[in-house]
């Protein structure tokens, strides 16, 4: 059995990346040393990483809090507290605290490092600098830690909505596949569908006759109309309305009409299905299969999640809604947004703040919109075509077509342009290669 090791980490807001280096590597003999500093200890950054250092049965654990955050506050207690008195071997986590507490601990440490641990936020592995940051560096996959979408949460103090996410890798809920982005004459059909859909209940009445307009070319209608007025003022037929009140009763009555003529068309003809949830299977069934080919890629995705509502933890309110999601075994989310036609710059920015805040200031966002290179034209598909060109200039987004199996990989865009559109599994290869397991 090896000598004891203390680990020493210093809290910070992305404590996840502390955990795994020590849960890839500590023995029941292990013991860590936790340093929480004012601004930790006031954030609550500390109360669910150590919650779940101890449900994956670290349990000896002692945490010493500072009144400020001064790196002469690290040194201090470095240097003279028992535990590294002790002669245990040293294990140092260099993702916590500031920089400049981190370069204090090393200071108040010097030659006593056996190992400085580091988390990687690319490759899924642990960086291990033997004897410390200026010794030589090794790159070791995670195979020991049993962190998932639940333990990331906690981290952040938030949790899955109960009843919401659904793990579809790996696991036994594989989604049934349907004819969307799969059968092209099913696909157009659907699209068709709803645009002629989206068409009709953009059709309004034309815009009325200024009021003095009409007044003046109905002068019999505008006496009934006025008289109307008046008696539902419980007036006498000759009173006359002030001409304010009819101007905004005639406008208010041609908008109640419009709508109410809208309303009816939407009971005459049903709105056919909306494309998302299809898109959203599609897109799970394609990053199932994918999974199964077993590219390098797959060697850092921990799980795969589906239509997962994330909350603070006890709060009743969502605060993202999470289409597909990557948990990567280096504690990175990565959550694929799936559109069905639009996607709003404003929109995507917002959902990715939103994201972060919620999960991990680590977390990422790609956005995934059908793509389709041999469907005959159509107003529809030239629409989606600029939404798709649209996306493909804002570089914070990787674009994820969703594509047909065996499509032509090239089309003309409006201009005449040659477009690559890679196949959708080799768009999600691309996206995912740079967290993948070094090389052996």
């Amino acid at each position: 059995m090896s000598a004891p090791t203390l680990f020493i980490a210093l809290s910070t807001g992305q404590n996840i990346a502390n955990l795994l280096p020590i849960l890839e590597r500590a023995e029941p003999q292990d013991q860590v040393l936790w340093i929480e500093s004012a601004t930790a200890r006031k954030r609550g950054w500390s109360a669910g990483a150590l919650d779940v250092l101890s449900d994956q049965g670290v349990g000896a654990i002692q945490v010493e809090t500072l009144d400020d955050d001064l790196p002469s506050s690290v040194d201090r207690l470095l240097r003279t507290h028992p535990l590294v008195q002790t002669g245990l071997s040293i294990a140092l986590i260099g993702n916590g605290g500031t920089k400049l507490q981190m370069l204090a601990a090393h200071q108040a440490l010097a030659g006593r490092i056996d190992a400085l641990l580091y988390n990687q936020d690319h490759h899924c592995a642990m960086a291990v600098y033997q004897g410390g940051p200026a010794g030589p560096v090794s790159e070791h996959p995670y195979r020991r830690h049993g962190i998932d979408l639940a333990e990331v949460l906690r981290c952040r103090g938030t949790e899955p909505v109960p009843g919401t996410g659904t793990r579809i890798w790996p696991g036994p809920a594989v989604p049934a596949a349907t004819g969307f982005a799969i059968d092209r004459e099913y696909t157009a059909r659907r699209h068709d569908a709803v645009s002629r859909h989206a068409r009709r209940q953009t059709i309004v009445s034309p815009r009325p006759p200024r009021y003095d307009d009409a007044a003046a070319l109905a002068p019999q209608q505008l006496r009934s109309f006025r008289r109307g007025i008046a008696a539902a003022m419980r007036q006498p037929p000759e009173a006359a309305p002030e001409p304010r009140l009819c101007a905004s009763a005639y406008y208010g009555a041609f908008k109640l009409d419009e709508q109410a003529r809208i309303q009816a068309r939407r009971q005459q003809a049903p709105s056919p299905s909306e494309i998302g949830p299809e898109l959203e299977n599609a897109v799970a069934v394609r990053v199932l299969g994918w999974l199964a080919r077993g590219e390098r890629a797959v060697s850092g995705v921990q799980s795969v999640w589906r239509n997962v509502k994330v909350r603070r933890i006890g709060d009743s309110t969502a605060l993202a809604e999470l289409d597909i999601l990557f948990v990567l075994r280096n504690a990175v989310l990565l959550h694929l947004e799936c559109k069905s036609f639009d996607a709003d710059l404003k929109d995507m920015d917002a959902r990715l703040a939103v994201l972060q805040r919620s999960t991990s200031q680590l977390a990422r966002m790609a956005i995934c919109l059908p793509r389709y290179t041999d469907l005959p034209t159509s107003d529809w598909g030239g629409a989606l075509a600029q939404k798709v060109d649209k996306v493909l200039s804002w570089s914070q987004f990787p674009l994820l077509g969703l594509t047909f199996p065996g499509q032509p990989t090239h089309m003309r865009d409006a201009r005449g342009v040659e477009q690559r559109v890679p196949a959708f599994e080799d768009a999600l290869a691309r996206w995912l290669s740079p967290f993948a397991e070094p090389a052996p």
